[in-house]
């Protein structure tokens, strides 16, 4: 009886031994963070930053990055991101975690966003209207970008220009004719960010409709600066501006904007927009004119109860200071 009991012990021993053996080889350690740092730890409102973390983990599992900062934007690839500073100044403490599926460690920097200083030099811009949501706006020192340029077919005479810069919100042929502008201009139609001509581009995200682009497919917003002006073309939005699209924006200056509803938003929804920017320059484009025969409104619905409205005679001005409060520029077209 006690040889029975003394091998059944060995027995239990042994199977307890190995139990904990297979518990040591499956310990998982966390990932280790070896440097998490941004491209600079001073910026300016709105400007754009690189935070690039280096991490790696024992058990070579796949890791995961995430973010959490109080203000401003992230845009995600992989262990990189970009994040648009906020248009509010002050110090932000940005985190990344890093998982490996089961463990998460975390790092954090702080960065600080410092006001844009006002530009000393005068500013001369020229905005140009052609129709549609087709705009040339000209630098003070002659820089050229054509907003959507549209095709035959609308009504309005296609002209043909000179563009060092052509935007394109979507493929639909009343936004995407590229050929109207001579020569070779840089084309951005894609979304994040984009260099050209020395001036910074932001491609975002939106719907041509209220369906998330079921209906009329995905519409880009672009915004950039230029002449110590922050520009906002929104393209052929079909909705209210979400949060995140606000946040990316940043304070806008000058605003193009699409009123007459049906393929974009309505006046309603446009006013909505304009509340949610404040911009100080409001520029309304895709709505019914003498010569198109699209089932869209004019612009008078969106002008309806506003004031501080400029309707000029011909289809430019020149811009050499913002206005204090908001106040709509009306084009003609010709």
């Amino acid at each position: 009886m006690i040889k029975r009991v003394a091998f059944i012990f060995v027995i239990i021993s042994i199977f307890i031994i190995g139990c904990g053996s297979n518990e040591e080889s499956e310990v998982n350690t966390a990932p280790k963070i070896n440097a998490f740092q941004a491209e600079s730890t001073n910026v300016k409102v709105n400007e754009q930053v690189s935070l690039i973390v280096s991490a790696e983990d024992a058990e070579k599992d796949k890791l995961t990055y995430s973010y959490e900062i109080s203000g401003g934007n992230i845009i995600l690839d992989d262990n990189k991101a970009t994040w648009i500073a906020p248009s509010t100044p002050g110090e932000y403490e940005v985190i990344v975690r890093v998982s490996d599926g089961k463990l998460i460690t975390q790092s954090s920097i702080k960065i600080t966003v410092s006001p844009v200083e006002q530009p000393t030099k005068k500013i001369e811009l020229k905005i140009q209207w052609f129709g549609q949501a087709c705009f040339l706006i000209t630098s003070t020192d002659g820089k050229k970008i054509l907003t959507d340029p549209f095709g035959s077919g609308l009504g309005y005479t296609v002209p043909s220009l000179e563009a060092d810069i052509v935007t394109v919100s979507h493929s639909h042929s009343d936004h995407n004719n590229v050929s109207m502008a001579k020569g070779s201009p840089e084309i951005i139609k894609t979304l994040g960010q984009h260099t050209a001509d020395g001036i910074n581009f932001i491609g975002i995200d939106s719907d041509h409709d209220d369906a998330g682009g079921s209906k009329r497919g995905k519409n880009i917003i672009f915004v950039w600066d230029m002449d110590g002006v922050r520009f906002a073309h929104l393209g052929d939005l079909g909705t209210i501006l979400t949060d995140d699209q606000l946040k990316a924006m940043g304070k806008i200056d000058i605003l193009f904007i699409p009123v007459g509803g049906y393929y974009t938003i309505d006046a309603n929804q446009a006013t909505k927009v304009v509340d949610q920017l404040s911009p100080k320059l409001v520029f309304p484009m895709h709505y019914k004119t003498d010569v198109t025969n699209l089932p869209i409104s004019g612009v008078d619905d969106f002008l309806k109860g506003k004031d501080n409205v400029e309707r000029v005679n011909g289809n430019i001005i020149t811009i050499k200071e913002l206005p204090e409060k908001t106040k709509i520029i009306v084009l003609n077209y010709k």
